[in-house]
């Protein structure tokens, strides 16, 4: 999971230096964010917490 997350991160900061900087910033807010979810729901599903 962290190679993949690291091969992400990787290829948005090739794609600020290769693409529209306001688009690769974009794409990395929303990757953020998305790890962010991931880590969440992962602590909650280890936590067995029932909303």
């Amino acid at each position: 999971m962290m190679a993949g997350l690291f091969t992400l991160m990787s290829i948005i900061l090739g794609s600020i230096y290769f693409q529209k900087r306001k688009l690769a910033f974009v794409l990395l807010l929303v990757t953020i964010g998305l790890c962010w979810l991931m880590l969440y729901y992962h602590a909650t599903s280890t936590l067995q917490i029932n909303w």
